[in-house]
C-alpha cells in the first residue's frame, strides 16, 4: 500500500541510528514477509534496533529503551497522584539465543491522560522504597466505572532510562 509506505518512510527518518542487522541502513531488494504480521514486524524492527506498538490505531516506532518525540508525561508522587510505592522486578527474555534482563518498575496512579506508552515520565517514591527516576512508560490499563462515584486510576509499567 502506498500510504504505508510513505508513512514508513517518514517514520524511518527519525532515526537516524537505525540499521538493519548487516548494518545496512536500505534494503536491497523488495521485501516480501510470509507470516503474522505482528511477528515480522517485530523481527524487522529488532534487527533496526526499534521496538515498535500501535497507540490510538497509529503505529508507533521507537528506539529500544528509549520515548518516543521529546514531550515528556507526568511526574508522579504521593502529592500528584501516586498510589501507594512502586514494585520494581527484573524482566527477563530470550532473543537469538541471548537471555536479555531488564528492570521493570510498575505502580498505580490517578488518572492521567499524559501517561502514554512510549512517553517518558518520572517517579519520585516519598518512602525511599518506590523506585525514584525516569521511565519509558510501556503499558497502561485504566480502571473505573462512570456509573461509580470512586476514582479512576491508571495501573502502569516502565522501563528506567536516562
Amino acid at each position: 500500500d502506498l500510504d504505508l509506505f510513505f508513512t514508513h518512510s517518514l517514520l524511518l527518518s527519525q532515526f537516524k541510528g537505525a540499521q538493519l542487522a548487516n548494518g545496512s541502513r536500505t534494503l536491497t531488494r523488495a521485501l516480501t514477509i510470509n507470516g503474522a504480521a505482528s511477528d515480522e514486524l517485530e523481527r524487522w524492527c529488532r534487527s533496526c534496533g526499534l521496538e515498535w506498538s500501535v497507540q490510538g490505531g497509529a503505529l508507533q516506532l521507537r528506539e529500544t529503551g528509549r520515548p518516543v518525540g521529546s514531550e515528556t508525561g507526568p511526574l508522579l508522587r504521593a502529592d500528584s497522584g501516586l498510589i501507594g510505592d512502586t514494585e520494581t522486578e527484573r524482566a527477563t527474555k530470550t532473543e537469538g539465543g541471548v537471555v536479555k534482563s531488564q528492570q521493570v518498575v510498575s505502580g498505580v496512579c490517578l488518572m492521567r491522560a499524559d501517561l502514554v506508552p512510549g512517553r517518558s515520565f518520572r517517579t519520585e517514591s516519598a518512602t525511599g522504597g518506590g523506585f525514584t527516576g525516569n521511565l519509558v512508560c510501556t503499558k497502561t490499563v485504566h480502571e473505573g466505572d462512570s456509573h461509580s462515584d470512586q476514582p479512576w486510576y491508571v495501573s502502569w509499567s516502565g522501563t528506567p532510562y536516562g
